[in-house]
């Protein structure tokens, strides 16, 4: 019979055993029994330990039945005995638990956002803005003198502020306050100028996303504009007490944007693009009529708004903020070729997410993902097995979603892929049989592509989206911009520093 212990048959030939007196022994031999099959049995020595599993002929012996358990020595059906635990004498002394307590790497979290309900987030869409009815004294206001006071925070270099006129078809009085190329800049026409309007603007660029209060002074023909915080300070040189000039406001007064009451083709500035920040609140003041107009964001009966929200009370810098939902899509057919050069700057949270990706299929695409908190290149060319580049810079998997700054420089060229990650050297791979074409004429994705059925990419390669911070994209050395974009979901202008 063959004999089976711990699921491991022991013997390979089968072994016949006859006659009553005829036994298995198991775990060592008596003395009786000298000899074994001819022999001198070549080890004596009793089994020191535990067998846990004994099966014979797919059976399983029940030693607790005195009809198979026939005779034991020295054996015990419940396991090895534990040793006998001796205390030591008294007094007892406890060890003092450790003192510092080594915790297991993590990602950072991602910063707390609050939001101040007294304040309008314009720019979470293309055509965002809110416009305020204007009773007849606030309309007063605009006449001659006025000083208009605001408080915002640009994060994109273009966009309309405030807007009003005399007719939302036909105007021929108007004030408008824009940031133009990141300058803030105002300009109006009155009642005595027909052609040429009285604009200023100021010294320096404000799309920082720093809030700062602009002031507008008006005094017939004389306009001056000063930026508190940096007392920056300029005036168009007109006299104060020349001509009486009048601007007669009939519209709303738009604010962050223009609504479609507003007539594109007779709309008197150059551009319709809305603001891309935060207003905090706005004043109208005038010598002539009494009481400050104050704008109330708080009451969202007092006016309409679309694609407007609070804005939240973090400080931020520029960028972009995508929520882990999204994906930003800058062309709709970029070529790739045999060259590319991809310098990012982010901050994220996570250890794997989708990067960068442009595809026309399985053989033609580059992506740049995040994988195990190390950041990889892969490029797929032809029928040839992929080209993979993985950065060793950091000690730790977990630098790279530790929510600070980290520029990632991907080069494809003919020195091979090479992969730079901060002040680091840079990880290359080399090209074996030249260097690759990769033929797309593809739409170009970051942080997320729309639909991992839509975009081929060889399985193992990351497509989660991105959650954290883009501050930077320079794409073949040229600056791209992510609000000038062909499409972008779960994505905000400004990255949110945490609150301190």
């Amino acid at each position: 019979m063959p004999i089976i212990l711990s699921n491991r048959q022991l013997s390979t030939d089968g072994i016949l055993i006859t006659g009553s007196n005829s036994y298995l022994y198991v775990g060592g031999l008596p003395s009786t029994i000298p000899t074994l099959f001819g022999g001198e049995f070549p080890v004596r020595e009793s089994l020191d330990g535990d067998i846990k599993d004994f099966v014979i002929n797919e059976l399983i012996p029940n030693f607790n039945d005195d009809q198979v358990l026939i005779e034991q020595d020295g054996v015990t059906l419940s396991g090895v005995s534990p040793p006998v635990t001796e205390l030591p004498p008294l007094p007892y002394v406890t060890e003092a638990p450790p003192t510092s307590i080594t915790l297991m790497p993590t990602c950072s979290a991602l910063p707390d956002v609050f939001y101040d309900p007294s304040t309008l987030r314009f720019g979470l869409l293309s055509n965002s803005y809110a416009t305020f009815p204007l009773s007849e004294d606030a309309r007063q206001h605009f006449l001659s003198r006025f000083l208009i006071t605001i408080y915002f925070r640009a994060v994109s270099p273009n966009g309309i502020l405030f807007y009003a006129a005399d007719s939302a078809l036909t105007p021929q009085q108007w004030i408008a306050l824009v940031m133009q190329d990141g300058y803030v800049e105002f300009n109006m026409i009155s009642d005595t100028r027909s052609v040429n309007g009285l604009g200023i603007r100021t010294k320096q660029k404000y799309d920082t996303g720093e809030w700062i209060e602009v002031s507008v002074l008006r005094i017939n023909e004389f306009v001056a504009i000063l930026v508190t915080e940096t007392r920056d300070y300029t005036n168009n040189d007109q006299p104060s007490n020349g001509v009486n000039s009048r601007i007669n406001i009939a519209t709303n007064f738009h604010l962050g944007g223009i609504s479609s009451a507003i007539l594109p083709s007779t709309f008197p500035l150059t551009f319709t693009t809305g603001f891309d920040g935060c207003i905090s609140h706005i004043i109208v003041d005038s010598d002539e009529v009494p009481n400050a107009v104050i704008l109330d964001f708080e009451n969202p009966s007092l006016f309409f708004a679309n694609g407007v929200a609070p804005c939240s009370r973090n400080d931020i810098m520029p960028g972009a903020f995508f929520n882990g939902t999204g994906y930003l899509q800058l062309e709709n057919n970029f070529r790739v070729g045999n060259s590319l050069s991809l310098n990012m700057t982010i901050r994220t949270t996570v250890r794997e997410s989708i990067l960068f990706a442009v595809s026309s299929g399985l053989e033609n695409f580059v992506a740049l993902d995040i994988f195990e908190g190390r950041v990889r290149a892969v490029i797929s060319h032809g029928n040839q097995s992929p080209y993979i580049v993985r950065s060793t810079a950091f000690t730790s998997d977990y630098e790279i979603c530790d929510n600070l700054p980290h520029t990632i420089f991907l080069s494809f060229t003919q020195l091979g892929l090479q992969l730079y990650i901060d002040k680091y050297p840079p990880d290359v791979t080399y090209f074996t049989a030249g260097v690759p074409t990769i033929n797309t004429n593809s739409p170009i994705y970051f942080a997320g592509i729309p639909d991992t059925g839509s975009v081929s990419l060889v399985s193992g390669i990351i497509t989660n989206t991105f959650t954290g911070c883009i501050q930077s994209i320079l794409l073949n050395n040229v600056q791209r911009n992510p609000r000038e974009n062909v499409n972008s979901v779960g994505m905000e202008t400004g990255c949110p520093f945490p609150l301190t």
